[in-house]
């Protein structure tokens, strides 16, 4: 009984997790959401729309949500195997939890950053002067 409420509380914390992570890497449009600034003094806004729209597509070939679960699943795997060698059973289910939501948040944020990086190196070589 103790092991069913216990996988049901990890999937109720895991669930919301997984859509926040899902929903900070794309946006309406599927692409991935950046934190852009650009001087836009003497541009044509028009054109920099365009080009950061294909920018985004670059970015959006490194799939954020893959590797956030990636990241979970292998943060699972040590975890559990950590907890298993320290204690017993219930301590590598926790353990195994635990490393799942940090290997998830953490390889889904590094995905995210490098796509801003990708954008950022796009609008630069595009002519563009990247502020941040």
């Amino acid at each position: 009984m103790i092991i069913i409420i216990n996988l049901k509380i990890k999937k109720v914390l895991f669930i919301p997790l997984f859509f926040i992570l899902i929903g900070c890497v794309s946006t309406q449009d599927g692409l991935p959401t950046v934190r852009i600034i650009v001087d836009q003094a003497g541009i044509d806004i028009n054109a920099y729309n365009n080009d950061l729209f294909e920018c985004r597509q670059y970015a959006g070939q490194i799939d954020a949500g893959s590797d956030a679960l990636s990241g979970a699943l292998a943060g699972a795997i040590v975890g559990a195997l950590v907890g298993a060698a320290i204690d017993d059973s219930d301590t590598a289910k926790r353990t195994g939890g635990y490393g799942a939501i940090l290997g998830g948040a953490e390889a889904g944020g590094e995905a995210v950053q490098t796509q801003e990086t990708v954008v950022k190196k796009c609008l630069s070589g595009r002519g563009y002067k990247v502020l941040n």
